[in-house]
């Protein structure tokens, strides 16, 4: 979806005066297709949480370390896999679904799409976090000579 909205630009003519003009600006507003939830505030009750939310199906994931969670049995839809590290290691995780619209029987193949894709994207972002730490370490060993 895109927009057409009114955008205030200020011309300074000199220190003290400046002209306003309106101009109008495209805003491509389409959401992306994942999302972390957060709020943001302080407390913030999802932290320490990887709630992942698919836009697209209203799909709600949650990711745990496979050693940190024992799923009971009402939850049906859950994806175990095992990660491979950057140093070499893996390590055990579980996709839990919280919430979907895609629950009829038809729509199950998408939904398990969606979940390897949830996995995908998550495996990605974990990837991201390891690569930013160990060159923040190598930083510091040089930094410090090490």
């Amino acid at each position: 979806m895109t927009v057409t909205h009114k955008k205030i630009l200020k011309y300074y003519i000199n220190h003290n005066t400046f002209m306003i003009k309106m101009a109008e600006e495209v805003v491509d507003l389409t959401l992306p297709e994942w999302g972390f939830i957060s709020d943001g505030g302080a407390p913030d009750p999802w932290a320490g949480r990887d709630v992942l939310l698919h836009v697209r199906s209203m799909t709600i994931f949650e990711f745990f370390k496979e050693d940190n969670v024992v799923l009971k049995e009402d939850v049906k839809h859950s994806y175990f896999w095992r990660k491979n590290l950057v140093t070499g290691q893996r390590e055990g995780w579980v996709c839990a679904l919280h919430l979907t619209t895609l629950l009829s029987d038809d729509t199950s193949g998408m939904l398990l799409k969606i979940m390897e894709e949830a996995v995908t994207f998550f495996e990605n972002y974990l990837t991201d976090i390891e690569k930013e730490t160990l060159d923040d370490i190598e930083s510091a060993r040089l930094i410090n000579g090490n």
